[in-house]
């Protein structure tokens, strides 16, 4: 997994404001610029796997990237929105931003994917770095993805690939392991049921917050679709540590209601052990895909909380 990491982090604050707008915006927001921030730093990767649930930024925050990577009048961690390049981005029409998705049947075929490698080895038109979006990569014929491969293995110098998903299990391992995967979690309080918002609430209190959990993890093991719901939860914990030892406002966190609990969890912990968590968190949803015991891998997370 991709580090956090970020320079100058602001001071903690707890939550001033509410609204799901204005949470899922600040949600992409730090994505962008921890991605800024890697960038600043020479450890940007050549391609992401971007994972997460209709409407929470995927591709605004792929836009973000292409206009910041190619601003004609680049502020420090950000972009202008207002020069050439970004008002060819906000229109469609840069022609170092290419988009990749399904047209009008349900798969990515190969001739797009050899037309993306024929692309990717140009040199920029016009800015320096060529952007390709491909949108709902789980869609790729299994022609086409190992076409990609290669692609993926040896990357352009100037070319960056984000690659878009609702669900990381859809794609083939292949793909996975040659991308940073980064995670969209979806506000609490905008795709959640009030039931499934009680459940959350109760994996939170009854597996990471609480010394003992034999019991309740024992109830949980027996349902496959409670083991999802708890491996959700945890990412989403773990995000928000993350973000709050990087000093991220509390308005950008998933559990805002829990912000004195990660507060103190926070305290605790390295990044480093924050990070460790995560890394075992997405392990863990691989193996729950293979039908493997989840008894062990859920014990050994529930240590390290």
């Amino acid at each position: 997994m991709v580090s956090l990491e970020f320079l100058n982090p602001p001071p903690r604050t707890p939550p001033t404001r509410g609204g799901e707008i204005i949470l899922q915006e600040n949600m992409n927001q730090a994505i962008f610029q921890r991605l800024v921030t890697l960038s600043h730093r020479n450890r940007l990767a050549h391609a992401y796997l971007f994972v997460g649930q209709p409407r929470t930024g995927k591709i605004a925050t792929a836009l973000s990237l292409a206009k910041f990577f190619n601003c004609e009048n680049p502020l420090k961690d950000t972009f202008c929105d207002q020069c050439p390049s970004c008002v060819k981005v906000n229109s469609s029409n840069h022609p170092d931003i290419h988009f990749v998705e399904a047209q009008e049947s349900d798969t990515i075929k190969i001739e797009q994917i050899r037309e993306l490698i024929s692309q990717i080895q140009l040199r920029p038109l016009l800015g320096k770095k060529k952007i390709f979006i491909i949108r709902h990569v789980e869609n790729l014929t299994l022609e086409g993805a190992n076409a990609f491969l290669k692609t993926l293995e040896e990357p352009s110098v100037n070319s960056l690939l984000l690659l878009t998903t609702s669900v990381l299990e859809n794609n083939l391992d292949t793909i996975r392991s040659r991308c940073h995967v980064i995670f969209f979690p979806q506000p609490m309080g905008e795709f959640l049921s009030p039931k499934m918002r009680e459940k959350a609430e109760e994996m939170i209190d009854g597996f990471i917050l609480s010394p003992g959990n034999e019991p309740f993890l024992k109830r949980i093991l027996q349902e496959k679709s409670d083991i999802k719901v708890l491996l959700d939860v945890l990412l989403g914990w773990i995000r928000d540590c993350l973000l709050l030892k990087s000093g991220i406002s509390a308005d950008g966190l998933i559990n805002q209601k829990r912000f004195r609990d990660l507060d103190y969890f926070v305290q605790k912990r390295s990044f480093k052990e924050l990070e460790a968590i995560e890394a075992d968190i997405v392990k863990t949803f691989y193996l729950l895909k293979e039908n493997l015991n989840m008894k062990i891998p859920l014990l050994l997370i529930k240590e390290k909380l």
